[in-house]
């Protein structure tokens, strides 16, 4: 399969290399000159991409991963929403473009002060930003291609983002917030095989993802910070937490499908 990957960072570069593996041709795109040379490593064509409306490596591939991350967040909009309306409008033009597959964060649920959510919650996201997730969401859904899939992604965590690390480096750090929110996590390689899977099993729609484990933020760090051997996180409630409301996200309507997560602890 010719699989296109616009957004070629943490997550779309551990893409192109599972694929490629597989033997999927593979096209990802870049907006900065230096990373041609690395990217070409996980890739069979690397695109330098300036101006989004000017998609020439769409023509030829099947399926589309949009995996795109903003440089701040002024540039929210124009980074996944307005990046999605373009697609769209491309999509009279690709023919061979069955598969779209987009990732996106369960941010877009808002706070629900520790309760259970699932893909048929309504959403009440807490800031602009997520009201954009939102909207880029239903521009993708909205769209005339056989097979989109939206993965609401939990804290990503992975090769060079484990918590502990995090922690080792600022062993006194005091985290914002009172540690009661509730942990959404996601390995990066349980998100590289959700995406396969989706791809596999011709998925269309919303999917939560989001391993099973969901601890308070306070008990999770304190277990890591055993294994660790550091000392406990002090927390300071006078500060608000960016973890953007508090909730423990249902993945079941994936495992309902045959999904199973791979990494479900805390050990790192």
């Amino acid at each position: 399969m010719k699989i296109g990957i616009l957004g070629c960072g943490y997550v779309g570069q551990a893409a192109a290399h599972y694929w490629k593996l597989a033997g999927h041709h593979i096209s990802v795109t870049t907006r900065k000159q230096e990373r041609i040379a690395s990217l070409q490593q996980c890739a069979d064509e690397v695109h330098l991409i300036q101006d989004l409306l000017l998609f020439p490596f769409l023509s030829e591939i099947e399926a589309l991963l949009v995996s795109v991350a903003p440089d701040s967040n002024s540039t929210y909009l124009a980074t996944y929403l307005q990046t999605a309306q373009q697609i769209a409008e491309h999509l009279p033009r690709l023919p061979k473009l069955k598969h779209i597959l987009y990732t996106s964060s369960t941010s877009v649920y808002g706070d629900f002060q520790g309760d259970w959510v699932d893909e048929a919650t309504p959403l009440a996201a807490l800031s602009d930003n997520g009201r954009c997730l939102y909207q880029t969401e239903q521009t993708f859904l909205e769209t005339t291609v056989g097979r989109v899939v939206i993965f609401r992604l939990g804290e990503i965590y992975g090769p060079g983002r484990y918590v502990s690390d995090r922690l080792r480096r600022s062993p006194t750090l005091t985290f914002p917030g009172t540690g009661n929110q509730y942990t959404n996590l996601i390995h990066l390689t349980d998100i590289v095989r959700a995406l396969d899977f989706a791809l596999a099993k011709s998925l269309h729609g919303l999917f939560n993802l989001c391993n099973d484990l969901h601890l308070p933020r306070r008990e999770f760090y304190d277990k890591l910070c055993q294994q660790a051997n550091l000392p406990k996180i002090a927390w300071d409630p006078s500060r608000a937490s960016p973890h953007g409301g508090n909730k423990k996200v249902s993945n079941q309507k994936i495992k309902n499908l045959g999904f199973a997560f791979l990494e479900n602890d805390c050990s790192h």
